[in-house]
This record gives structure tokens, C-alpha cells and sequence, in this order.
């Protein structure tokens, strides 16, 4: 499911960002070349009537399922998006009715996880949230929806889904920070002039990656003349410098420590005098000690003197749960993935990337192995499996293509540089978009989804970039944090999903006053 990239010594991995020397899986891999050369699509987009219950109140819709096509500057077309839309019916004034388009991250990830985990009609019941669900896997109606406040549009980035080029030689012209953001915003763009919906308050709902491009659109739209009412951000990557670990680096490293404690205090590993103190309090804590004393130590570096380096090394292990000599080890800045393969390792248990509280057997006693992510393998699966199934029976689109749920080629052949302020050097990012996004619309509202256990897109590194935007300090009183007791993709947790619609109907409701 994920890839590694290397670019100036960074190294990237798909749906969140991570690093190091990992093993990756090979399920939902794919290659278009191999697509048999007979299989087609429909010519023309599918249109299907349905019916839900929320809150006792039966909701009419629209499903259309299909592609709107890309164009080049000379007016030929270059590739075709594909996109599942859900409208109100009937609404006498759907022209006006808000409207969200929403997308996953990657690089190289379709939307099927916002469409059918968190927001779309129909779901796939994935249980716990933890464990693996038995088959068959089937959809079925999602009482945590939007559709009730907003209608969907949930679109496959080229490379994912059924997206795809015309030629294969012009994926370069979509695979890149910027290049991305402009190819969905000429997708936006295309879908409000086709369906009369330039007077609709548009919504931008993006995850992981998709934050990212979803932060990168909210200027580059109004740019266009398109003016976001709000943009939605589920664990975000606003800016790689806060995610990547590597030497020369240490702001991860600071922001890392509270997503480890929270990890470790569920897992009962952190240090006995804080096993009975609760979540909240025990971050606000972590949180202080890693802004000030780790903050300072790392910062004196070699300079730092050894009774100042035992007392942080061991601070460190009691917050995280590891042993002092692990951390002198690393010189007390300890990866992401050796907290992941370490902490339980007596158990042979490694830790998902995704969420601190799932764990997996470990082929190896030390090591974090992505091959054995549990939350990678209890969604994937039942997704993939239900949502084409759910294609042909509900929404009437069948072709003999595969639907490419991850692309795992992308993320090698993505254009970081374009996304690097200096052209081709530090850290991609599109935070400084947001900022002036923000600064331009005095009405734009962000919405700011984080799990707490998240151990890829780190709560505090959401936070710190946040609170990093060149705004007004007034503007921060339009953006709404939200923090949730999750991993990554909060919402594959009942409870967690439930508040989050909950959350997002507050938030639509400010945003449309």
C-alpha cells in the first residue's frame, strides 16, 4: 500500500509520510499497461435514484457515477477523471445547495476511503475499527453521511480509481505537488460549469496527502476565481519538514513524543507513575516537557551537558515507554518506527503506523513491518471487495478495468520540487497556501480532524503548522481544531466517526451563516 520515495534525502511513504529503510506490501498494486486492451468504459456517466434514513427522515438522492475529461492549453484531451456524485433530490434550489468535493491522499491513493468509510451514503461496515471484519462485505446505509448537509463529490486523482491519461507519457503532466492541485482544480472547475453549481458554497474535503492538496487548492482556487467557503482536513500533511525524521531534522522529533506517550500509556508501557493519569492530562504534560526541556537539549546538541542528557534520556523513557538505552542509541531522537517495533517487542508485537492502539504479530521480534500493518490489511480488503460490488449492483457502472485503489508507481515518479518553496530543495509543503487563503477570504473556514493516536501525521505536527501560518491572529478564530481519541483515519472508529459527523455539521452550519 505504500511506496518509498527518496528526494534530497527525504524519504516519503503513501496515504501519511514516514521514513525509513521499511518493507512495503504489494496488495493494490497495479500497472495500467496491463490492463487488457479490450476493456472500456461506458461512454456515458451512469445515473442511479436512491433513498436513506437519517434521523428518521427519509433523504431522496442522486447517484452519477462517470468521468469529466482534462485538457492541455490547445484545447486537446490529455485524461479522464472519474468521480461517484451524490445530490440532494429534490431541492428547489440545488444550484445553491453547499457542495463538497473530497479526496484521499497518497501520493497515489483513490478516494474510496472518505466514499466509503467516512462520509459517503453507503458504507462498509468495518466493526471495531481494529479488528479484521469476516467476509462477505457488504455496504450499507451510513448514518454518519453529510449528505444531509452537503452534496459529495468524491474524485480519483489521475493514476487511482478508473483516472487515467489517454497517453501513458503524460502522467508526468499530473504526478506533482503542484501539478496535482491544478489537475483536480480544472476538475472542480469542469464539474461546477457541467452541473450548474458556480452558486453553490463550495467545500474542499482532503486527507493525509489530500490535506496537503487540499491546502495547496484553497489559493490556487480562488486564484482561479473560485472562492472556498471551507476547507476540511482530516490528519493532514501540511508541511513534510514537521514529518520527516531525518538527521538535521529535529522538529519531528519534538512533535513525535506526545503521539508515543499516548501510544504507550495505552498500551500500559509508559512509566507506572502515569498509567492512572488521564489522556488529556498526561499530553499537556508531554507536550510542555517536549516545547521546553527536549526542545532545549536537542537543540545544544553535543553541548548538552551529561547530567542534562540522563535526566532527558531518562524523562524520554518514561513518556514512551522505551529503555534508556534505546534512546542514548539513538542519541535520544528515536524514528517513529523504531518506537513502533520496539515498545512491544517482549510481546513480538509491532504497532500500526496508523493506529497506536492496533497491533500485529511481528515476523521479526524488533522491527516494524508494513506488510503486517492491521489497519492497512482490515480496510483494504473489505473495500476494495465491497466497493465493486456496490459499483455494479447500486450505483449500475461495470467495465471489465480494475479500479486502482492504491497506485503504488506514483509516489516514485511525483514531482516533490514543485511543492519546495526554494524550487528543488527542503520540504515540500502547502500550509503557506492556506495562510494566504485565509488572509485573502475573510469568510474561509478550516475544519481540522486529528486522531490522537495517529503515529504517521502526528497531532502536534497539525497543530504546530497551524499555528506557523502567516495569518492574522484573529483568523485563527476561524479555524476549528477537533481531536479525536483515533488513529489516522479517525472514522473507522464508530465512536469517533459519530463525533466527527457531529463536529462537521457544526461546522457547516458556521460556515454557511
Amino acid at each position: 500500500m505504500m511506496k518509498k520515495v527518496v528526494f534530497k534525502g527525504v524519504i516519503v511513504l503513501g496515504l501519511g509520510i514516514m521514513l525509513g529503510s521499511l518493507s512495503l506490501p504489494v496488495f493494490g498494486q497495479t500497472n495500467q499497461t496491463n490492463t487488457h486492451p479490450l476493456a472500456i468504459f461506458p461512454e456515458s456517466a451512469s445515473v442511479t435514484q436512491h433513498q436513506i434514513t437519517l434521523d428518521g427522515k427519509i433523504v431522496s438522492y442522486k447517484a452519477t457515477t462517470g468521468f469529466l475529461p482534462c485538457y492541455n492549453q490547445k484545447g486537446e484531451k490529455t485524461a479522464r477523471m472519474f468521480y461517484t456524485a451524490y445530490t440532494k433530490a429534490p431541492h428547489k434550489k440545488i444550484s445553491t445547495r453547499p457542495l463538497t468535493i473530497a479526496f484521499n491522499g497518497g501520493p497515489g491513493s483513490s478516494s474510496l476511503y472518505l466514499h466509503m468509510a467516512a462520509f459517503g451514503p453507503k458504507v462498509v461496515s468495518l466493526g471495531n475499527g481494529i479488528d479484521l471484519t469476516r467476509p462477505p462485505y457488504r455496504v450499507v446505509d451510513n448514518k454518519n453521511t453529510l449528505l444531509d448537509i452537503t452534496d459529495l463529490v468524491f474524485v480519483d486523482p489521475i493514476g487511482t480509481g478508473f483516472s487515467e491519461t489517454i497517453d501513458q507519457d503524460d502522467e508526468k503532466l499530473f504526478w506533482g505537488v503542484e501539478e496535482d492541485i491544478e489537475s483536480i482544480a480544472e476538475f472542480i472547475r469542469l464539474y461546477l460549469t457541467r452541473n450548474e453549481r458556480w452558486e453553490s458554497p463550495l467545500f474542499i474535503a482532503g486527507e493525509s496527502y489530500g490535506g496537503t492538496r487540499a491546502a495547496g487548492l484553497s489559493a490556487h482556487l480562488q486564484d482561479m476565481g473560485i472562492y472556498p467557503t471551507g476547507i476540511i482536513l482530516i490528519s493532514p500533511a501540511l508541511s513534510f519538514t514537521t514529518l520527516i525524521d531525518v538527521p538535521g531534522n529535529d522538529i519531528p522529533y519534538i512533535l513525535n513524543v506526545s503521539a508515543m506517550a499516548a501510544a504507550a500509556w495505552y498500551h500500559q508501557k509508559i512509566d507506572v507513575h502515569y498509567r492512572e493519569t488521564s489522556l488529556e492530562d498526561l499530553l499537556q504534560e508531554v507536550r510542555s516537557w517536549s516545547e521546553n526541556q527536549y526542545a532545549k537539549a536537542l537543540w545544544q546538541g553535543n553541548a548538552l551537558s551529561e547530567t542534562e542528557y540522563t535526566e532527558v534520556a531518562r524523562q524520554l523513557a518514561a513518556y514512551t515507554g522505551l529503555s534508556e538505552e534505546l534512546i542514548r542509541a539513538h542519541n535520544l531522537r528515536v524514528p517513529m518506527d523504531q518506537f513502533l517495533g520496539k515498545l512491544l517487542q517482549k510481546e513480538r508485537r509491532s504497532i500500526s503506523f496508523y493506529d497506536g492502539r492496533v497491533t500485529a504479530h511481528s515476523i521479526w521480534s524488533n522491527e516494524y513491518s508494513f506488510q503486517d500493518d492491521p489497519i492497512t490489511i482490515n480496510t483494504t480488503g473489505p473495500l476494495v471487495t465491497a466497493f465493486n460490488s456496490y459499483l455494479e449492483q447500486n450505483l449500475r457502472f461495470s467495465t471489465d478495468k480494475k479500479y486502482i485503489s492504491i497506485n503504488l508507481t506514483i509516489e516514485g515518479q511525483w514531482h516533490w520540487a514543485s511543492g519546495m518553496s526554494a524550487g528543488d530543495m527542503g520540504y515540500p509543503e502547502t500550509f503557506t497556501s492556506l495562510g494566504r487563503a485565509l488572509r485573502k477570504a475573510d469568510f474561509l473556514q478550516v475544519f481540522l480532524a486529528i486522531g490522537l493516536f495517529d503515529m504517521i501525521c502526528v497531532h502536534d505536527a497539525s497543530i504546530y503548522e497551524i499555528h506557523r501560518m502567516n495569518i492574522p491572529p484573529e483568523a485563527l478564530d476561524r479555524i476549528t481544531i477537533a481531536l479525536y481519541s483515533a488513529g489516522h483515519m479517525s472514522y473507522t472508529d464508530p465512536a469517533s466517526h459519530h463525533k466527527l459527523k457531529e463536529d462537521l455539521v457544526n461546522f457547516y452550519r458556521d460556515a454557511l451563516k
